[in-house]
Order: structure tokens, then sequence, then C-alpha cells
């Protein structure tokens, strides 16, 4: 028998706004074994911030400019086979952006 498939139970900072940098948390089990984290869908890129850890791994999501809006299947590389896992949701730009509850959650 194999080691335990990671499974997310949820992910913390779960939107972005088209042209932000996000910092994100993947909240888990067994997500330790996580060689890398990927989204599903052009235009969102994320990376681990340092190894994952039991229950949690620390992401940063870049959202390009030109990013279509809607949900993204987060996916998690675990000897290779990616899973789909959490929904990361890419938001419109908005030209209110300075004033909105998003910039606290931008890096």
């Amino acid at each position: 028998m194999g080691s335990p498939q990671p499974r997310v139970a949820r992910i913390e900072n779960d939107r972005g706004m088209a042209g932000s940098v996000v910092r994100a948390s993947l909240v888990g089990t067994n997500l330790e074994g996580a060689i890398e984290v990927s989204l599903a869908g052009p235009g969102v890129t994320a990376r681990m911030l340092g190894p994952p850890q039991p229950g949690r791994i620390e992401l940063v999501i870049d959202i390009a400019a030109n990013a279509a809006p809607g949900p993204r299947a987060v996916r998690l590389g675990v000897a290779g086979r990616p899973s789909p896992d959490a929904v990361f949701h890419v938001l419109a730009r908005s030209i209110y952006a300075g004033t909105s509850g998003i910039g606290s959650h931008l890096i």
C-alpha cells in the first residue's frame, strides 16, 4: 500500500483580482508529499513558499492582467499525479481595486 493521498480541506484566501499577486494557503491532510502546485487555465501560476508541511502549503499566486475571470482548479503534483483539490477564483479587474477588500490579501 502506498502513502495516503493528500486531501485539501480548504484554501485560505481563495480569490484574487486579475493583475495581482496573492498569497494563499492550502490546508488539509498528507500535504507534505506534494512536489508542485499548479492552477488550471491560462494566466495564473502558483509556486510554493518553502517545503509543504503535513497540514499546510503556503503559496504565491501570480494572476496575469489579462487572465479571464472564473474558477481555477488547484492541482497538487504528488508522485507525478496531479489531482484537483481546491478552487481558486480569478476576479475581473476593477477600477476600485485600491479601495476594495482585495488589497489586504496582496503581497
